[in-house]
């Protein structure tokens, strides 16, 4: 086992790097410009349009008051909303085209250089109570991207946990938790069950019935961050080597997380990474330029991730 650790800790880091810099440069960066191309042309056309309604609003205001001080008529207010509510409608024109006109998928392109991953955007998802977030009431889950890595099945997803708050006659949403989840599915099931939870974030309670608190048993320094439950000590000490403490903080690092929880049982694995983001807008209109550094960012994230799968699929494979 201690040689496949050491294989995957064996990251070729400048190699990875420039890898990703070349598919930026070949298949990102050509979308990007486009993007930019069309920002121009409607940027262009908004400021045409405001200063073009400008003129034509100033010229409205002196013809009713030209006939106000002229010839006595009445200040027409539903003459100046008229010709201001048109005017609103030309200066919001270029901004609805823009936002409607077909555009390429960025993220989804950047997806590819991993294989055959899926991008969904507002997947139905069952509520489920999970140890991992507060009770809740509403799950929704904004942006997922699902993929295989290493004959494991990955999902990474935005989660928002709500729940709905009564008072009198009006209700309304009250988000209680929300971040990124990475959900792993392994191939072989485990008997055991494991739960880490970050001391600086949310806690579900503090004693679990069923489970043992180790926290003091696993002499690790790093462990000292997390409050540690297992239903067996020697399964907890041999799921969590250093190498394992290095991966999950280095996940609440590159996500700039407020916390991070880990469940590990059965089949599966999920990670909640509290107060993360995974998807980022890169459509906005007043953006001049797309920032690579995002793209560097989600790149790294990715890696992390998928890192921290293969090393709990060889820890799972170990027992």
């Amino acid at each position: 086992m201690e040689n496949k650790i050491e294989f995957i800790t064996e990251v070729e880091e400048n190699s990875a790097e420039n890898l990703f810099e070349e598919y930026y440069e070949k298949n990102i960066v050509p979308l990007v410009e486009e993007e930019n191309r069309l920002k121009r042309v409607f940027r262009s056309r908004f400021w045409g349009y405001l200063w073009s309604v400008c003129f034509l609003l100033g010229v409205n205001m002196l013809v009713v008051l030209f006939r106000y001080l002229m010839y006595g008529y009445p200040i027409s207010v539903m003459q100046i909303f008229l010709v201001t509510l048109v005017g609103l409608a030309v200066v919001s024109w270029p901004l609805i085209c823009y936002y409607r006109a077909q555009k390429d998928d960025m993220f989804g392109e950047f997806l590819k250089f991993y294989g055959q991953w899926q991008h969904h955007e507002n997947k139905e998802t069952a509520v489920e109570q999970m140890p991992l977030v507060p009770t809740h009431e509403i799950v929704s889950v904004p942006h997922s991207i699902i993929g295989t890595y290493d004959g494991t099945e990955i999902e990474i997803c935005d989660m928002l946990f709500q729940n709905i708050v009564k008072v009198k006659n009006w209700s309304f949403k009250r988000t209680v938790s929300k971040g990124v989840m990475v959900r792993v599915k392994f191939n072989k099931k485990i008997n055991n069950q494991l739960l880490m939870f970050d001391k600086k974030g949310f806690r579900h309670k503090n004693k679990y019935p069923d489970l043992i608190n180790v926290t003091d048993q696993i002499l690790i320094p790093m462990a000292n961050f997390f409050n540690i439950f297992t239903d067996d000590e020697t399964f907890a000490k041999d799921m969590l080597p250093t190498l394992f403490f290095e991966r999950i903080l280095d996940l609440k690092e590159i996500f700039k997380a407020a916390a991070v929880n880990v469940e590990i049982q059965e089949d599966y694995m999920r990670i909640y990474l509290e107060n993360a983001q995974l998807y980022f807008n890169n459509q906005n209109i007043w953006s001049h330029h797309i920032n690579k550094d995002k793209f560097v960012t989600l790149n790294k994230e990715m890696e992390q991730a998928l890192m921290t799968a293969q090393l709990v699929q060889v820890l799972r494979d170990a027992l």
